[in-house]
């Protein structure tokens, strides 16, 4: 396997204390992503798409505690998504461009019980 790189363009959807943003990796066309939570040292975060269709947790390492991962589950459950259609992805190879590593395919206000401490 040959490792890729993708750049994209994020911009803020409305105030920039919101984690609603809209990302472009291809021109002009953007689309929606809502943070839903998000480690106070900014290492995991719950990322969802423009529907129930995309969501993500992304990390700055290769694996994720177990309790990270089953909080950040219990919280995309809440908002609607169907965690048991996700796909888990093992990062055993040297990825070359690693900074946040996707671990698996925004809301507007991140309700303060949902930012994991």
């Amino acid at each position: 396997m040959k490792w890729t790189q993708r750049e994209g363009n994020a911009k803020f959807r409305g105030a920039k204390n919101i984690g609603a943003l809209k990302v472009s990796f291809f021109g002009p066309f953007y689309s929606g992503y809502n943070i839903y939570a998000l480690d106070k040292e900014y290492k995991y975060v719950l990322i969802g798409g423009k529907n129930y269709d995309y969501l993500w947790i992304l990390s700055r390492e290769k694996s994720i505690p177990n309790h990270v991962k089953q909080h950040y589950l219990r919280i995309a459950s809440d908002f609607g998504y169907n965690v048991n259609d996700l796909l888990w992805v093992e990062h055993d190879k040297n990825n070359p461009y690693f900074q946040i590593s996707l671990i698996f395919s925004l809301r507007t206000n991140i309700p303060s019980n949902h930012l994991f401490f």
